[in-house]
């Protein structure tokens, strides 16, 4: 029998904070995908669950009342037609709230969050669906996969929505001339923090479709760690349930903190900048400070 995980949450969430009960069903579901995983990449996203387009009445009125629901429930897939999508990321002032919140944590004594740094990234992505990514400080290219297997999870919770998604990523070594079809580039910012087994990646992202989004996920760093505990029931349902409390602590933070703190983080950013008498354009790649545009400069660039 392993030793049982240690089970510390991240500090700012109250000690008093239940998503699920140990006993509940949702639980047992999640805990059952989380087993079906296997070694698969394991990843949840902040975001929210909407009606899709072009639904007949009665299904649009279907996905309404699926979406309704004021509780945490595990919406329904179907193969054939799901009456809602996935919209991943969250509002622009509560990604900085969040950032600053990571970034004091770090700073707190026994916290374990620890700041893994930040990176520019410029992501290909073909029609084959393979995504090709590149270093914007070394000019390197540092990934070419394709995710395959896919398996989604879709949890809603009163509008403050989590994905979970399992995925294998399989390396690409070459690409065939037939396969250079260019689908879209995504330029991002991410910043990462990990804690224990797992990790949080903070992106800011915007691609060549004129998107922009500020997304959140939380990630199974440490697969090993989780699956050595596959067969001991209880601690695997415990680590299963800190990693969703972790992630689902984030909407719940920034429910208990005063929005103007966010507005005041944006324009604190803003005043550094122009204390320095460094233009907002030329602010380069690997500055510390430079969230809010070098996103876009380094998009316009690759264009």
């Amino acid at each position: 029998m392993h030793r049982p995980p240690h089970l510390a949450l991240l500090p700012w969430i109250d000690s008093n904070f239940i998503l699920l009960p140990e006993q509940d069903d949702r639980l047992r579901v999640i805990t059952n995908y989380f087993k079906q995983t296997g070694k698969l990449e394991i990843e949840a996203r902040l975001g929210y669950y909407s009606i899709n387009s072009g639904l007949s009445q009665d299904e649009k009125e279907v996905g309404q009342i699926i979406l309704s629901a004021n509780y945490l429930q595990i919406l329904p897939f179907r193969k054939s037609k799901n009456f809602y999508h996935f919209e991943p990321g969250i509002k622009k002032e509560h990604y900085y709230l969040l950032k600053d919140l990571f970034d004091q944590a770090v700073k707190t004594p026994n916290s374990h969050v620890i700041n893994k740094g930040h990176r520019s990234i410029v992501d290909t992505i073909y029609t084959n669906h393979t995504r090709v990514s590149k270093d914007l400080t070394t000019n390197l290219i540092t990934e070419s996969i394709e995710k395959v297997n896919r398996m989604d999870l879709n949890i809603q919770n009163k509008g403050q929505d989590i994905r979970l998604t399992s995925s294998i990523e399989e390396a690409q070594k070459s690409l065939r001339k037939d396969q250079l079809v260019v689908s879209m580039t995504r330029t991002k910012k991410r910043y990462s923090y990990d804690y224990e087994f797992m990790g949080f990646d903070l992106t800011h992202i915007c691609s060549s479709k004129g998107e922009e989004s500020y997304e959140v996920e939380l990630e199974v760093r440490d697969v090993p760690y989780l699956l050595k505990y596959l067969n001991d029931h209880i601690s695997f349902n415990k680590l299963v349930l800190r990693f969703l409390s972790n992630i689902q602590s984030l909407y719940h933070v920034l429910d208990t903190l005063p929005k103007s703190n966010s507005l005041n983080i944006i324009q604190l950013n803003h005043t550094q900048h122009k204390a320095n008498n460094i233009p907002l354009k030329d602010i380069k790649v690997n500055d510390d400070n430079d969230e809010e545009t070098d996103v876009k400069d380094n998009y316009n660039q690759i264009k």
